[in-house]
């Protein structure tokens, strides 16, 4: 017997931080393994990846800070007691939603410091509540300066504090793998995906745990009438690299992909009194009409009333094949084409430290966001069942 969705976000939070190729990495994929195995037959695919081994520590007057090496921006050491930006540039960011625009500011201040005869730089990060914030990169993406992430309400230019910085980073060989779980008729060929992400860089009970938790509730409701593969992807702050390494194997398209992202079932905040409604709900199933109690609606409508009751809306991409119209690892779905129904987006706790079980959600708020996807899961089902019989 599954346990609670709650007790799923608790056990997963306590598991540490969940880096992609680290042993907490792989103690968490062994951990979900066995819940989806409750379910039916379980299948690892290994990929490997250039891993980013780095330390880093920063010291403010004395006192050490929180502190989080930008992933890929050097390699080697560097170390120095720093007064008045002698040798470290010190800046700070502010995160926003599109992470694009926060990577252009980033590559703007280390080119700044890089003028200034700078070695590395110290960058706050200013996100809604001030903390330490992990900023999703790519192996590819390098700016050849060490960048130390600390929290954004450290006074970092007050003249009366001394900056001490030690840092070293190599790169070693990293190996993570996905989990791969078929559930209800294991004759069929062709079953409904449903996708969701293991890895991040904290503790990420709200970001990460809760759609664990729902979707494979949803995976085990859905396999009792259609088959279901649910895909668990690994090395997901480093570019969704479990997830195009995915995708990146297969042979054909989907039947259809029902993606479970960031955050669904998350507090807003640390109160915990409502459902964050920063997310995107995203689908580009065809607008055909189904038969209500109420006369013929599209399901399209159904569903948005469904998710109206929690504050969200449904948008649909211009170009369903463009990944830049979807959110989180559905993009690396998109171009498939097939009919995708995709739910992910933020909180206050999102990336940061703080994104721990008693702060990120409660039982009630995941029983009301599983109240809407369950409904609405049986209308994309229904959709892709009908979609692949035109």
């Amino acid at each position: 017997m599954l346990p609670t969705p709650y007790q799923i976000v608790q056990q997963y939070g306590a598991l540490d931080h969940h880096r992609t190729g680290t042993e907490s990495d792989q103690q968490t994929l062994r951990w979900y393994e066995a819940l989806m195995q409750e379910l039916g037959s379980v299948e690892r695919v290994p990929f490997s990846f250039p891993r980013y081994d780095a330390q880093c520590k920063v010291m403010v007057s004395n006192q050490v800070v929180s502190s989080l090496p930008l992933y890929y921006q050097s390699l080697g050491q560097e170390k120095h007691d720093l007064f008045e930006e002698t040798n470290v540039a010190v800046k700070t960011v502010e995160i926003e939603d599109d992470e694009k625009r926060v990577w252009e500011k980033i590559e703007k201040h280390v080119v700044q410091a890089r003028e200034s005869g700078s070695r590395a730089l110290v960058l706050g990060t200013r996100c809604t509540t001030d903390s330490l914030y992990g900023i999703n990169v790519s192996p590819e993406k390098q700016l050849s300066m060490p960048v130390l992430l600390v929290p954004g309400d450290i006074d970092l230019v007050s003249t009366s504090n001394v900056i001490k910085v030690d840092y070293s980073a190599r790169l070693v060989s990293g190996t993570s793998f996905n989990l791969l779980g078929r559930f209800g008729d294991k004759n069929d060929s062709d079953p409904l995906v449903i996708t969701t992400p293991i890895s991040g860089w904290f503790g990420c009970a709200g970001e990460r745990g809760t759609g664990l938790a729902l979707a494979l509730l949803l995976a085990e409701r859905i396999s009792t009438n259609t088959s279901v593969e649910l895909v668990v992807t690994s090395g997901h702050e480093l570019g969704y690299l479990g997830g195009f390494h995915h995708v990146n194997q297969m042979k054909s398209a989907p039947r259809g992909v029902l993606h479970i992202g960031s955050c669904v079932g998350a507090a807003s905040n640390a109160e915990r009194n409502a459902l964050t409604t920063n997310m995107q709900v995203t689908t580009n199933i065809a607008e055909r009409n189904i038969e209500t109690g109420e006369g013929r609606v599209s399901a399209i409508d159904k569903m948005q009333e469904l998710f109206h009751e929690i504050d969200l809306d449904i948008t649909r991409p211009l170009n369903a094949k463009d990944r830049t119209g979807w959110v989180g690892e559905s993009e690396c779905w998109a171009h498939f084409d097939c009919p995708m129904l995709s739910i992910a987006g933020a909180n206050d706790l999102f990336h940061t430290p703080e994104d721990c079980p008693n702060s990120a959600t409660s039982p009630a708020l995941l029983e009301k966001m599983f109240s809407v996807l369950w409904p609405v899961a049986e209308l994309f089902v229904d959709e892709v069942r009908k979609s692949t019989q035109h």
